[in-house]
């Protein structure tokens, strides 16, 4: 866990929070030409509210979106740090990989098992847990050695919030275009899809078994995901249904539809092209997390000298 204010909360948090803002005032800055000043106290206001926001966003979009980017060689989805250890894996070069089996082996007392790919007999549990506890060992030390793994970090925590982000602008978007003939049945679905995100954002932060029980999920534990799945749907139904009531009372003009239509589109494209570098950096991070893990013994024979 990245215990200060460095990339992961510049990246991770507070560009995915800006970027959401951004998408939800466009539209009413585009309609009534009035936008954020930018007095000392108005652009401080603006950060802390999108680093929250950004918190909120990476909160839902962490189980949400599945860190398994990769798949082992029977197409089951894995973790990059266990995938890139598979004997078959060409990314990190064998020498490599023995290396930091061998350092591992002698620090922790971990056998990473390189010989073997997850697709092993039932490796794929067994092998997986291994690899990934001691990922998790690893990553203080390669830190030390260098900030790349959690610039990395950073980066992909930026992309998967981005992502988010812009989905919702594009629902938020579609909702004001959409608004300027249909704006008051869209208008309705407003109160419903409030109630619903915030009970299952309540049952997130509990954990109350009865309101798990209403969508049809038995325990918080095996259910994390596809609940912040399913609120980050009721959250883009409530951007929506915003939307929709906002065109309602602004009433853009055609033209200005047509910039939402734009701006939705533009929204998709950019929000799946970070989907995209979602899973590059996610790999870069593990790659740099286990090529520095393998010299830390290095740099701090260094240090001490």
């Amino acid at each position: 866990m990245i215990e200060r204010f460095n990339f992961y909360d510049l990246y991770g948090n507070l560009i995915p929070g800006l970027i959401f803002l951004g998408v939800i005032l466009l539209p009413y800055g585009i309609v009534t030409q009035h936008w954020p000043t930018a007095e000392l106290a108005d652009v401080a206001t603006v950060l802390v509210v999108a680093y929250l926001v950004g918190h909120v966003l990476q909160a839902l979009a962490t189980n949400a979106l599945s860190s398994e980017v990769m798949k082992d060689q029977n197409g089951r989805r894995a973790y990059p740090s266990v995938v890139l250890l598979d004997k078959s894996d060409p990314t990190l070069a064998p020498r490599l990989k023995k290396l930091v089996a061998e350092k591992v082996k002698a620090r922790f007392d971990i056998e990473l098992r390189i010989d073997l790919d997850l697709s092993s007999g039932d490796g794929h549990g067994d092998i997986a847990r291994v690899r990934n506890a001691a990922f998790f060992l690893c990553r203080p030390l390669a830190n030390k050695v260098t900030s790349y793994g959690e610039q990395f970090q950073g980066l992909y925590a930026m992309s998967r919030g981005l992502f988010v982000a812009l989905m919702l602008g594009v629902a938020y978007d579609a909702g004001v275009w959409l608004g300027s003939a249909y704006g008051p049945a869209i208008a309705r679905i407003l109160p419903a899809a409030v109630a619903l995100a915030l009970l299952l954002a309540f049952a997130r932060l509990t954990g109350l078994t009865f309101v798990l029980r209403l969508v049809g999920l038995r325990t918080m534990s095996a259910s994390d995901k596809t609940l912040d799945r399913i609120t980050l749907f009721a959250l883009a139904a409530v951007v929506f249904a915003g939307g929709g009531l906002l065109a309602t009372v602004l009433a853009p003009t055609e033209n200005e539809n047509w910039a939402f239509v734009g701006l939705a589109a533009l929204s998709l494209f950019c929000a799946l092209r970070f989907l995209v570098l979602y899973r590059v950096f996610s790999i870069e991070f593990a790659k740099a997390v286990w090529t520095y893990f393998s010299v830390s013994d290095q740099s701090q024979a260094v240090d001490a000298a």
